[in-house]
This record gives structure tokens, C-alpha cells and sequence, in this order.
């Protein structure tokens, strides 16, 4: 929202907070900014950038700002960053926008990121655009209100001013772009959607930012009205009169809630009022320096009643605090949800070495000594647009069809296709997939003379090496869950080579072979497959992960490795506690007791 209609709005409203505050620089940082170049912002910058543009005309607000941000991005004015060292877990320090005001020719502004955020993209993408579109509308205002925003750095009310344009940003992301498009929000984004929604920011504003936002904007609009500075030193004098009449109730107060509110009205006032009164005669009456105003030397009313309620306060910040924590708390938790979730491991199976192929890492995993299973490694290269030289419209038909669940049509105008190009791992990629919905045998031969295809390319040096570092057997403490993991990790190792080549163009054809193996009871290879498809990332990964360990488990069951099977039990109930696939298998280790 424009900062006069924010203002027009909320002086109607008196008639009837975000957690990532910016920072500017004033140093040289031009050696910094090489320590923190990442590639991961930038990508999800387009993605939010997509989302926003091909829905542009939804809310001209926000896609103006992200637009001129680009625009600067594009040029390289502006610099997306991140922070590799921070290793911190507090969301509240998730990003921020950093500004330049000194030596132009060697420092460029930019948006730095905690690389704990940038890990959490995949799991949980609402939040990170939130706090993107924040940062964008920061360092929108950098651009377009230089000269304000300069001042912000010793201004705690223009520093409100501009967090209060960003969260509003932030608002509109929210209602008119993630929650039409099924983005999942978390518990903070339902808490500054809510209060959007319900009263235009005021209880965030004083649950996050502890500030009375009416009181505050009312008090800023005295700074612009036709009353003379005297008049004005009048109102806020009368307001201070009314908040120290009132605050013998505000103690007797039994809601918590209500006495909250009414004490960060209280709290405000002391905290806007000197920048307030000194805007007021710097407009109005005479320019003076900040360091040379001084309350009492222009209103010793005014400066016993600020004195007053100071003393008055002092007592009830510990309760503001305490209540305010409990918020904080509950937003913690969130981050740490899915940093938790990034960082645990998932399967036992292979304690092998990674090959990714077409595999765009995520530059982060680089700095980093140990990978962790499921951390995220990095997104899919972008296939070639010809996938065949004579038959790529018959392919762009095919997927077609498919897509339409026209699964034989899709296959049959490919027979020609795989007849005459029975190598090329495209055609057979969607021909196996187009009969894999009706036609079991053959799609199983094509799915396995793809991924011997696959397995035996030439990589070269194009590919991406991880050590897959699962749960360490020592750390077991169930000895017949450790025997069982070492007798399956050497079957195997029979069935795959020393280092598992995984080709990110085709793990939807690992999963596929894998399914088809178990349909034939070949429980060992079906793991194989799974397992091997389930090292990357998708974003419906809880479905597939639930599917994942349903699978393992009935695996596990036949192949008579009853830890195992309990164990990917227990994890697919974790993720859907009504999952009824897996009772069966569990009854059937009953039964052999």
C-alpha cells in the first residue's frame, strides 16, 4: 500500500508486524559479496517472479514492485546473496535487505539470505517467498524513496513506516497469490493474513513490532496537517493526559490480551515521541540537526508527562516481553520443523556413493564437509527442447495424449519412434510410461532396457558426487534392526553397481521399474529402484514418501526382515496415521510370531 493511503486509511479507521527487519551498510563490502554469491536465490526469485507476472494483473502493487526489482536484478544493481557461515535457526534472521550509501562504484545493494532459509525452499516455499517479497519492497523503496529511507538508519519511526509498507506487500503475496494457488501457509503467515484481513495489520503490529499502529499513524499525520506546531504539541500533550489517567485500569486489567494492547499504546507512545515532536518543529517551525533537539526546550509539559509514563511503564515490560515471547516462540518452531525435517535421515539402504547426473547442484552443499541424506542437492538441469532430431513432434504429441490420460493413443504414435530409435532413453522414457497404465509386461521391458541404457552412459566428468552418509549402525541401538540392515545392504550390493548413477531426467522411471518389480515379487530390486528414486526431492514429497515407506515395508515383510518392515511402518504413519495399505503386512508379522 502507498504510504498516503496506508495513512488516508487508517485515520478513517481511528474516526469509527514482519520479523525481518533491513539493515544498511557503511562499509566497503566489496570483498564480502564474493563469499556470498549463490545461484539458490536467484532461481527461486524467477519462481516467485513467474508466479507473480503470469497473474499480473491480480494486484498491480505487487507486481510493479517485483517487476522494477528484476529489472534492477537483471542489470546486476541489486544482488541476491547468501550468508554460507550463518548457521543460525532463528527465522526472525531468515533475510534482510542490505542498502549502500557510500562508495557506489564498489558496493552494490542486495538481499542477503540465511542458507538455512534457502534449505527449507522445497519443503516449505510459502514462507520463503514471503520473506523475499519483503526484502523486495525494502529495497523497492531504497530505489524509488532514496532519500527517506537513507534516514531510516537513526529514524526508528521512518523504519517503521517502511517495515509497515513491506509487511502490507507481504499481506497481498499471501491472500491474492499463495492461497489461490494451494500453497501451504505456516502458522506465521496465517497470523499476518489474519490480521490483514481482520484490521489492516494492527494486531500483528503489535504483537511483532510492539507498536500501537493507529496511535503511531495518527501521530506521524500530525507532522503533515495545516494545525501550526503548537497546536499539534497540544494533541500529543492531551494524549499523553489520556494514557496517564487510564493506566491505573490498564493494572487492573484481568485480560491478558486487552492489557497487552492497551500497554504497547502506553509503550509507543514513549518510544515514537520525541522522533515525533521533533519532526514536528523541524517542518514546522525551525531545521535544527537531530543531535540538537532537546523535548524540554520546546515543551517541559511534554517532557514531564514522557517522563511520567516512562516510570510508569517500567514495571509492566517484563509482561509485554513475556507476552510477546510467546509468540516468538510458536513462529521458532516452524523453522525448526523443517530444518529438522532436511536434516534427518531417511532411509537405511545404501551406504554408497552418488552419481547425479543432469543435476544442477545447489552451490551450498559444496562448502559443506558431510551431506546428509535428503538434504536438498539441487534441482533438475533443463532437457533439451529436441529430444529427437526426426520424431520430436510425435514425442510432444505423445505427452500430450498422456497428459489427456489417453494413455494408449500416447503409446501407439510412438511405435514407430522406438522401432526406428531403440536407444533413444527419451522415447522410450514416455513409451514405457504411456503402457505402464495398461500394459504391465511390455512397460516393464521398456522401463528395463531404459534404465540399463542409463546405468551404463557415458558421463565423463558430468556428473555430481555424494557420499550418501545414512544413519550410522553404532548409532542403532536395536541390534536386531542393525543385523538386518547389514544382511540387506550386502544383497544389495549383488544387484547394483559400486557407485549408483542417478540420471534426475528419469527417476519417475526408477520408481515406475520399481513398482513393476514388486507386482512380480522381486522384492530386492523393487527396493532398489524405489530407494534409488527417492534420493531427490519432488514437491508433493509427502505423498511419495508415504507411498515410499508402504512399499519398503510390505518389501521388507516378504523378504522376512521384520525390524525393517516395522520401521518403514512406523514412518509412514508419522506422515498419515489412517494409512491402512501397510496393516495387512503388519498382521502377516503377527502371524509368523
Amino acid at each position: 500500500m502507498k504510504r498516503a493511503g496506508f495513512l488516508i486509511f487508517l485515520i478513517i479507521f481511528l474516526v469509527s508486524g514482519n520479523l525481518l527487519f533491513y539493515s544498511q551498510v557503511t562499509k566497503d563490502n566489496a570483498n564480502e559479496i564474493a563469499l556470498y554469491y549463490s545461484y539458490e536465490p536467484y532461481r527461486i526469485f524467477n519462481e516467485l517472479y513467474y508466479l507473480i507476472s503470469t497473474n499480473k494483473y491480480i494486484d498491480k502493487t505487487v507486481y510493479n514492485t517485483i517487476d522494477f526489482i528484476k529489472k534492477k536484478i537483471d542489470r546486476k544493481e541489486l544482488l541476491l546473496l547468501v550468508d554460507h557461515k550463518n548457521e543460525s535457526n532463528d527465522i526472525l534472521t531468515g533475510a534482510y535487505f542490505v542498502a549502500s550509501f557510500f562508495k557506489p562504484e564498489k558496493n552494490k545493494p542486495y538481499i542477503l539470505f540465511n542458507k538455512n532459509l534457502i534449505e527449507i525452499f522445497n519443503y516449505q516455499k510459502s514462507i520463503v517467498f514471503s520473506m523475499f517479497i519483503h526484502e523486495i519492497k525494502h529495497a523497492y523503496d531504497y530505489y524509488t524513496n532514496y532519500g527517506l529511507f537513507k534516514v531510516t538508519d537513526n529514524n526508528m519511526l521512518e523504519k517503521y513506516m517502511f517495515q509497515m509498507d513491506a509487511l502490507y506487500i507481504e499481506a497481498l503475496l499471501l491472500e491474492k497469490y499463495l492461497v489461490p494457488n494451494n500453497f501451504n501457509l505456516t502458522d506465521f503467515e496465517k497470523i499476518l493474513l489474519n490480521s490483514h484481513q481482520k484490521n489492516n495489520l494492527y494486531d500483528y503490529s503489535l504483537i511483532f513490532e510492539l507498536t500501537d499502529m493507529k496511535l503511531v499513524y495518527y501521530l506521524y499525520n500530525l507532522v503533515m496537517d495545516k494545525n501550526t506546531y503548537e497546536d499539534n504539541f497540544k494533541s500529543i500533550t492531551d494524549i499523553g493526559k489520556i494514557l496517564i489517567d487510564g493506566f491505573e485500569d490498564i493494572n487492573k486489567e484481568q485480560d491478558e490480551w486487552v492489557k497487552f494492547r492497551k500497554l504497547i499504546a502506553v509503550y509507543s507512545y514513549i518510544n515514537y515521541i520525541n522522533q515525533i515532536t521533533y519532526n514536528i518543529i523541524n517542518t514546522k517551525y525551525k531545521k535544527m540537526p537531530p543531535e540538537e533537539f532537546n523535548l524540554n526546550d520546546y515543551s517541559p509539559e511534554l517532557f514531564e508527562i514522557n517522563n511520567t509514563i516512562s516510570n510508569m511503564i517500567t514495571p509492566n515490560i517484563e509482561f509485554i516481553f513475556k507476552y510477546n515471547e510467546k509468540y516468538y516462540n510458536k513462529i521458532e518452531k516452524i523453522y525448526n520443523k523443517y530444518l529438522e525435517e532436511i536434516t534427518k535421515p531417511e532411509y537405511f539402504i545404501f551406504n554408497r556413493e552418488f552419481r547425479f547426473l543432469h543435476l544442477v547442484p545447489n552451490d551450498m552443499l559444496k562448502i559443506k564437509e558431510n551431506v546428509k541424506p535428503y538434504d536438498f542437492f539441487g534441482y533438475m538441469e533443463k532437457m533439451p527442447d529436441v529430444l529427437s532430431k526426426k520424431y520430436n513432434f510425435i514425442i510432444k504429441k505423445s505427452v500430450k495424449l498422456y497428459n489427456e490420460e489417453k494413455y494408449e493413443q500416447a503409446a501407439k504414435i510412438l511405435e514407430v519412434a522406438v522401432k526406428n530409435e531403440p536407444d533413444n532413453p527419451f522415447i522410450l522414457n514416455f513409451y514405457a510410461k504411456a503402457l505402464y497404465w495398461f500394459d504391465n509386461e511390455s512397460s516393464y521391458k521398456y522401463y528395463n532396457k531404459l534404465i540399463e541404457i542409463l546405468d551404463n552412459q557415458e558421463t565423463g566428468e558430468k556428473y555430481f558426487k555424494i557420499k550418501n552418509r545414512d544413519k550410522d549402525l553404532l548409532e542403532i541401538k536395536n541390534e536386531k534392526l542393525r543385523d538386518e540392515i547389514k544382511e540387506i545392504s550386502i544383497e544389495i550390493a549383488k544387484i547394483s553397481k559400486e557407485n549408483i548413477l542417478v540420471d534426475y531426467w528419469f527417476t519417475e522411471s526408477y520408481w515406475k521399474l520399481g513398482t513393476l518389480y514388486l507386482d512380480r515379487s522381486d522384492y530386492l530390486r523393487g527396493i532398489y529402484e524405489i530407494t534409488r528414486s527417492m534420493v531427490t526431492k519432488k514437491d508433493d514429497y509427502k505423498l511419495l514418501k508415504e507411498q515410499a515407506y508402504s512399499y519398503l515395508c510390505e518389501s521388507f515383510c516378504f523378504l522376512e526382515k521384520p525390524e525393517l518392515a516395522k520401521y518403514c511402518a512406523d514412518q509412514v504413519f508419522k506422515i498419515n496415521p489412517d494409512n491402512k495399505y501397510v496393516l495387512k503386512f503388519l498382521d502377516m508379522l503377527k502371524d509368523k510370531k
